[in-house]
């Protein structure tokens, strides 16, 4: 067995024992692994519930398979679509569910399945913001999950994702669809970069410049080949050394789930009185710190962390102008929930490359001296 192979096989492995799956499918990200499910599940033109506040590349997989996205509501304090969101929705016998794992929060998959058993539909955990991890379920709900290793991830080396399942016939029709896929290159990694440049200006103004929505169909033409692809043989190497660094509970390594607990607890220090954030369990290994601020403030104290060049972001805006966009022959349900979601939240970084949390602190400390907030 040659290195790369046996590096390969060790990170499999790794998942398997922590998720109890029997089949691990290796793709070029968590993207094609969405569309490789629902894909070798056959449907076609059928409705796919999907978070209303999550990635838009989870609504370019849908419509990549040919089915209809419909966009599901969250619960206000834990930003998570639950089964009453899901019934909300409106959509009684949906295709699939796809449940999301935000901000590496655990999603209540076990309610999410119980909810989409009773309406006939399958489920995809979606875990590419969270990793698999010591006594965590996350990675085995449900009839497929997916975890992602691209760049910003828990496990990052810069793209490729993972389909899990214990399905051998499944396995067989996912690999059949997966195999003939272009494999990374140059120029697909030169599309993501176009991409992310034109989104991370658009999304911004999307909802008050409402013509801009207009401009998303051309681009999802122009850009959608960097969804569907496959992963060259090399580079597990560093999947593995990068997921073995991941699992150390010592907060001296870097990118360790260790140092993400103890910074998350720096941040908390920031809540209090009209700023949250989410509800977490004790020693939940979070993707980035999610701060919900109120809107009025948002976008001034962005304005301000940036004019200081720290690295906070946005993430991730309310489906809703994209998908009308893209699919407006279907109706989409209100999610007001989400939407208000979208405008509150600034995500602060938690590792390198990231600025370290007493920067950050310091400066938003600084913005509510300045605002007396």
């Amino acid at each position: 067995m040659g290195y790369r192979h046996r590096y390969r096989q060790q990170v499999a492995d790794r998942f398997r024992a922590a998720t109890a799956r029997d089949h691990v499918i290796f793709t070029g990200r968590g993207a094609t692994a969405i569309w490789a499910a629902l894909k070798a599940w056959d449907f076609t033109d059928q409705p796919v519930l999907i978070p209303a506040n999550t990635c838009y590349i989870v609504l370019w997989a849908v419509l990549l398979s040919g089915n209809r996205p419909i966009l599901v509501d969250i619960d206000p304090l834990t930003g998570m679509i639950t089964p009453e969101t899901l019934s909300a929705a409106g959509i009684d016998r949906p295709a699939a569910v796809i449940p999301c794992h935000l901000y590496g929060l655990p999603a209540p998959m076990a309610e999410s399945c119980a909810w989409a058993t009773e309406h006939g539909a399958k489920v995809i955990e979606d875990a590419a913001q969270a990793m698999i991890m010591p006594d965590s379920r996350v990675g085995s709900w449900g009839d497929a999950s997916i975890f992602s290793f691209g760049s910003g991830k828990l496990v990052d080396v810069g793209y490729r994702g993972a389909l899990l399942c214990s399905d051998a016939e499944l396995t067989a029709e996912i690999k059949r669809h997966v195999e003939p896929l272009p494999l990374y290159a140059d120029h697909i990694a030169e599309l993501e970069k176009q991409w992310l440049t034109i989104y991370w200006a658009t999304h911004q103004f999307e909802t008050e410049n409402i013509p801009i929505s207009s401009l998303y169909p051309t681009l999802f033409q122009i850009y959608r080949n960097i969804i569907l692809y496959n992963a060259p043989s090399q580079g597990f190497v560093d999947v593995y050394q990068r997921l073995r660094t991941f699992l150390r509970s010592d907060p001296v390594y870097e990118t360790s789930l260790g140092l993400r607990i103890v910074r998350a607890g720096e941040y908390d220090r920031l809540v209090g009185g009209s700023w949250r954030t989410l509800p977490r369990p004790a020693d939940t290994v979070l993707w980035r710190y999610p701060l919900l601020v109120p809107p009025e403030v948002r976008g001034d104290l962005f304005d301000y962390l940036q004019s200081r060049r720290l690295d906070v972001t946005r993430w991730y805006p309310s489906l809703q102008a994209m998908t009308r966009a893209l699919c407006p022959e279907v109706d989409q349900p209100p999610t007001p929930h989400a939407d208000h979601f979208a405008e509150c939240i600034l995500n602060l970084p938690l590792t390198w490359p990231g600025d370290p949390p007493e920067r950050i602190i310091a400066a938003i400390l600084d913005y509510r001296n300045e605002q007396r907030l």
